[in-house]
């Protein structure tokens, strides 16, 4: 889990296309690294984050409910499965 390459892998993995989550906001805190178009980065730390403005631009961003899934490796899923850091869905319900 602390190998920089597959970190670096994974973030540069951004496209919409992959595999994906969906959040269901429910109000509650987050905690976020925000890349903005115009190139400045920041981070969030606050409750209720459905927009955001960026610091440099002002742009205002809705934040979205869709976090990118990416396949690991046969080596790295060894590493987490090792570690048991994964969550886990509670059934086999498939959405058309």
């Amino acid at each position: 889990m602390n190998d920089p390459a597959m970190w670096k892998r994974l973030i540069a993995a951004d496209e919409m296309n992959n595999p994906r989550a969906w959040i269901q906001w429910k109000g509650t805190n987050v905690c976020m690294d925000v890349h903005c178009e115009c190139g400045a980065r920041g981070h969030v730390d606050d409750d209720f984050t459905y927009f955001y403005r960026c610091w440099n631009c002002n742009t205002l961003w809705s934040v979205g409910q869709n976090v990118r899934l990416h396949k690991l490796t046969t080596a790295e899923a060894a590493d987490v499965r090792r570690e048991g850091r994964f969550a886990e869905s509670t059934n086999d319900e498939r959405m058309e």
